[in-house]
């Protein structure tokens, strides 16, 4: 029998076949095969999909010893290592497993063990040796605000709202599973106020409302170091608080996202326990993405010592080619040793394995431990009945290590005991639970948990006492004398406040940007958030600069106040042994004291925030004191007579002298902006920053005033000593006693705004050196006194190496270029964000329920139901009937406000075919930057053509108006746009006014510096541009996704290039083609990102 089958149809003339003849036998193979096929297909299809391919880790020495396959990737290597027959895994069957899987599709819940494909989901499903299911349930949506380079959940800068209904139906679920231990965990929704902490706790809550007897473990994330979200959490009635530290300390910044700290993290896990002591915590480590050895070690005894109970240890595995390369695969060998290492260390258990997961067989080991430590409790309760550690505190035995530090630690100072049991790697409850024992109470709550530890936090006070440090010091001491005799005379009043007005402009915009991004770096920080990475690095640069010379001029001048007083001893001596410097410009001679008073103050703050915080509070207050006791005896004997001198009079030198004096008391000003380099130190930045920063400028600029006012009244303007202005005027009315108090406040006053220049200066580094801009090592942080001693160190070095060689006044006038260009980007960043559009997933999250999308309509939603036509122009938004019917205090407002961010205002819809075609922000942004340009032309010509100007030359009058109208054109162009004020707790008032203002004073004084300084300041930049393009452009972290600040406005800047960044906005898609120098290729926002894998990703599976 055959039969017979067309062949090759094509290839003949219509109706010729061949026919193909097929034995009997190959017949029956084929149907046999076709058989097996769809019984496979079926199979397939009603079993586990891929993620499911798994295997019970129980390795056996002979299954990988012999493996001779390369197991790490060496530094530049780019060939991904091939999977080692360990992590390959088989399809797990069972009926347990069957059954969950069939009923998570039935009610369409999510898991994170399919959604991150772990390979142990058959062992937790189908259950273990003692028939313990657990299964894990992702809340609050798939989508997370963050962007670790190792996760592949999807990303979004604003997810879509919680679900209200999503704690009932996920109780109602679990339930109807009949499971033994239930895993929670969430994405993190940094884009709501508390995190979704609350939603959280409303889920453990029901869940153990509708089965009591179910074990509840929580996967939470740090919520930013919020107390009082984790505070909702731990008490939420859930069994086990878990929280990843997920790698070592020193890859933290390369693996997890930037707002992910590793000490966040730990204070994180601390916290839960000073809540709830009774509560178990746990935590998983990632091995293979290139730690060593001891940093394992390290991490192990850093989450012993804020008593975490519970740890798993398992193998990185790169999701898609988008992620973090495996380094290395850890062999179960080195698994099983860290096995044994944390149960040395005494962890309640220790999970370590190649497939081990954050969650694995969390219900079978939790009723093991539980089991077990029952017994031992039992046992210890007979024993000893009154234990220094009470049964129901801790599930486990401490050794007697722990128990002896702790019984020691109560008799201690709570700070005092977190110092030694850091030290000593005690776990945190141990001592804690000794003093609640004794009645001692718990610590008090703050609004924000630090990004350091508890005691290295500022609060309000010691912020403002910062900020009046740094300022009153030098200035006050040394400038005013030399400012009242030779420049401005009695009229110093007026120069100190003009200088206090151009001051308080750049202060209200560093308190606007204080608000916005709450981050180390001051100005630096803002820059980059708003303009971009190179003109951050430029800033930076010169805020460096500022920070360093600052250091040295105040360090020169207590140097010289004090060698005053001792009669110039230092200086003669200094001058016999070494002799004159000849050099034109370096000093006289070698300032050996200022030399060693920089280089002792650094010491000092290598102690802490906390302690130099006190100690700066202390000084402050006492030169506080000390100028208000020169301006009482000074209006006592003040004599009008003296403001009024014959052929004088108030103003010797006439109005050029009160600009002259303003300009030079303007360094007695400059340090304001120090207080935004402690916003990672402040426990609630967003409202301690910017009112520390106007209230310390208002005390300051009042005290000033009066002390300047006190001593011109006090005796004439021309009698007063530039050296020892204050001493010696006291010392002419006869009041002597009065010259020690005051020198006693001038020491302490320089000092303050020495530590106040050496305090920001280590920060800046750090900032810089965080986003990869300066090398690495800058941007490490000292785990006991949380300082970064490295910067502190070169900053100390540095400077009294300026303070040795340098003169005073050479110092004053090289500072003083770099301190006005960063006030003026600072003003200009200030417009540039309140006029730019934030992005569309963010206002779609705003109102969730007002028709229209970007996704079905093409454009983002608008209130009334409209949506904004793609790529709209700026002018294509009415407004005009929402404006007048809408409640500015209700969330349709701000929508209204959101929708319209950058785009014309109603009234000027004549701009409309002038600037009708520009994206929304963009003719904003050319308007300031046009701004700035004319705002040097018009200072040039007042420096230069001034006489002309004042002689009525028609070419002058001329180019003179037609500068001024360009100037005033900008304003306007800019007002006629709608701003963006969203989420700000401090806003600038009277914006673009107020900071154009202080664009055009802060460039006016900086057209007045003198050749000299200028070339100086190009040398430093060319330096730093050397380091830019040679080191910092090539590692910067600009580009990497979830590197981006909090409060950012666009989507756009996570990835912005150091160049240009274009966006486009079609179909309700938003993409960003960054070009960025090292060779990254364009790609989508984090918005866009979803969790696939390729098909080539597993190529070695």
């Amino acid at each position: 029998m055959a039969s017979s089958v067309p062949l090759l149809r094509n290839s003949l003339p219509k109706g010729k076949y061949v026919p193909l003849i097929i034995p009997q036998q190959c017949k029956h193979s084929v149907a046999s095969a076709t058989n097996q096929l769809e019984k496979i297909r079926e199979r397939l299809e009603n079993g586990p999909n891929f993620q499911d391919f798994v295997q019970h880790p129980d390795y056996n020495k002979e299954d990988w010893s012999a493996y001779e396959g390369k197991l790490r990737r060496e530094k530049g290597e780019n060939e991904r290592l091939r999977l080692p027959p360990w992590l390959k895994t088989k399809i797990p069957m069972g009926k347990d497993f069957t059954r969950i899987k069939e009923q998570l599709r039935e009610l369409k819940l999510a898991t994170v063990c399919e959604e991150a494909k772990c390979p142990n989901i058959g062992e937790c499903w189908g259950g273990g040796e003692h028939g313990t299911q657990t299964a894990t349930i992702m809340l609050m949506g798939d989508t997370c605000t963050r962007g670790c380079r190792f996760c592949s959940v999807k990303t979004a800068r604003a997810p879509p709202p919680l679900d209200p209904a999503e704690p009932m139906n996920t109780a109602t679920a679990i339930a109807s599973w009949g499971l033994d231990y239930i895993v929670l965990t969430s994405v993190d929704r940094d884009d709501l106020p508390d995190g979704g902490s609350k939603h959280i706790a409303a889920t453990i809550k029901e869940i153990k409302h509708q089965n009591p007897r179910i074990f509840v473990e929580c996967l939470a994330p740090d919520f930013r170091g919020d107390i009082e979200c984790i505070e909702t959490v731990a008490k939420s009635g859930l069994d086990v608080y878990a929280h990843n530290i997920e790698t070592v300390e020193a890859l933290t910044p390369f693996v997890r996202d930037r707002r992910a700290r590793y000490r966040q993290s730990l204070e994180c896990l601390a916290s839960v326990k000073r809540f709830n002591p009774n509560l178990m915590t746990k935590s998983s480590i990632m091995l293979g993405l290139g730690e060593t050895d001891e940093q394992v070690e390290q991490t192990l005894k850093d989450l012993r010592s804020v008593g975490v109970d519970c740890l798993t240890l398992g193998q990185y595995m790169q999701p898609t080619k988008r992620h973090l390369k495996v380094i290395e695969y850890v062999t179960p060998e080195k698994f099983k040793h860290w096995e044994e290492r944390g149960n040395q260390l005494g962890f309640l258990y220790t999970a370590s394995g190649p497939l081990v997961r954050s969650s694995y067989k969390a219900g079978e080991f939790f009723i093991t431990s539980i089991l077990r430590n029952r017994a031992t409790e039992e046992a210890a309760g007979k024993a000893k009945e009154d234990s220094d550690v009470p049964r129901n505190v801790t599930l486990f035995a401490p050794s007697l290590q722990s128990r002896f530090i702790a019984t020691i630690a109560k008799f201690l100072p709570r700070k005092v005991a977190m110092r030694l049991r850091m030290t000593t790697h005690v776990p945190i409850y141990v001592a804690q639970c000794v003093r609640v024992r004794e009645g001692k109470g718990r610590p008090k709550k703050s609004n924000k948990l630090p990004l350091t530890v508890p005691d290295c936090a500022l609060g309000q006070n010691q912020t403002d006492f910062k900020g009046i440090g740094h300022m009153v010091g030098a200035g006050i001491y040394v400038l005013t004398g030399t400012v009242a005799r030779e420049m401005a005379g009695p009229a110093i009043v007026l120069s100190f406040i003009l200088a206090g007005l151009v001051s308080l402009l750049a202060a209200l915009c560093y308190a606007e940007f204080g608000t916005r991004v709450p981050k180390a770096g001051s100005a630096y920080v803002y820059t980059y958030v708003s303009i971009g990475e190179f003109w951050a690095f430029v800033i930076g640069w010169n805020i460096i600069l500022e920070h360093m010379l600052g250091a040295a001029s105040v360090a020169r001048a207590w140097s010289g106040y004090v060698d005053s007083m001792l009669g110039n001893i230092v200086a003669n001596i200094t001058m016999e042994i070494t002799g004159e410097m000849h050099e034109q410009l370096l000093a006289k001679y070698p300032d050996f004291l200022a030399f060693f008073v920089c280089l002792s103050y650094a010491v000092a703050l290598a102690a802490g925030v906390k302690a130099t915080a006190m100690i700066n509070s202390i000084l402050t207050t006492v030169n506080v004191a000390v100028m208000a006791l020169v301006v009482v005896l000074g209006f006592w004997y003040a004599s009008p007579d003296n403001w009024s001198l014959p052929e004088q009079g108030f103003m010797p030198y006439g109005f050029g002298g009160v600009l002259a004096g303003a300009a030079t008391c303007f360094y007695a000003f400059v340090g304001f902006d120090s207080i935004a380099t402690s916003g990672e130190e402040a426990k609630n930045p967003s409202i301690s920053i910017p009112l520390a920063t106007i209230l310390s400028l208002c005390v300051v600029t009042v005290g000033y005033v009066l002390v300047s006012a006190a001593l011109t009244l006090m005796i004439p303007y021309n009698e007063i000593n530039p050296a020892a202005a204050l001493p010696d005027a006291f010392g002419m009315r006869g009041i002597t006693w009065a010259k020690y108090a005051i020198s006693t406040g001038a020491i302490c006053g320089m000092t303050t705004t020495l530590l106040g220049s050496l305090f920001a200066l280590p920060r800046c580094l750090y900032a810089m050196a965080s986003d990869g801009l300066l090398f690495s090592c800058f941007g490490k942080v000292n785990t006991k006194t949380q300082v970064p001693l490295l910067n502190l160190a070169l900053s100390g070095v540095c400077s009294a190496l300026l303070a040795l060689l340098f003169d005073l006044e050479k110092l004053v006038e090289f500072m003083s270029i770099g301190t006005l260009l960063a006030y003026t980007i600072v003003s200009a960043s200030v417009i540039v964000l309140r006029y730019r559009p934030i992005s569309v997933e963010e206002t779609v999250h705003l109102a969730p329920d007002t028709p229209g999308t970007d996704e079905e309509d093409g454009g983002p939603a608008l209130p009334g139901g409209g949506t904004a036509p793609t790529g709209a122009p700026c002018g294509g938004i009415d407004s005009s009937s929402q404006s007048s019917t809408i409640d500015p205090s209700s969330p349709t407002s701000e929508m209204i406000e959101i929708a319209l961010a950058g785009r014309l205002r109603p009234q000027f819809r004549w701009l409309e075919p002038v600037l009708g075609r520009c994206e929304p922000g963009v003719a904003c942004s050319g308007a300031v930057l046009m701004f700035c340009v004319l705002s040097v032309a018009v200072c040039f010509q007042l420096e230069n053509s001034w006489d002309e100007l004042y002689n009525g030359t028609w070419w002058a009058l001329g180019l003179y108006g037609f500068l001024l109208f360009c100037l005033v054109a900008c304003v306007v162009v800019i007002s006629a746009h709608h701003q963006n004020t969203r989420g700000l707790q401090f806003k600038v008032p009277f914006v673009p006014y107020i900071p154009a203002l202080s664009i055009f004073c802060n460039i006016e004084l900086m057209v007045h510096l003198s050749f000299l300084t200028w070339l100086r300041f190009f040398i430093w930049l060319s330096i730093g541009m050397l380091v830019y393009f040679l080191y910092g452009i090539h590692n910067s972290k600009e580009g990497e996704l979830g590197t981006s600040y909090s409060m950012l406005m666009s989507t756009s800047e996570a990835i912005r290039g150091w160049g240009s960044t274009s966006t486009a906005l079609g179909g309700g898609t938003k993409v960003t083609v960054t070009k960025i120098i090292k060779g990254r290729i364009s790609r989508k926002t984090a918005g866009d990102r979803q969790a696939i894998v390729d098909d080539d990703d597993d190529e070695d599976s």
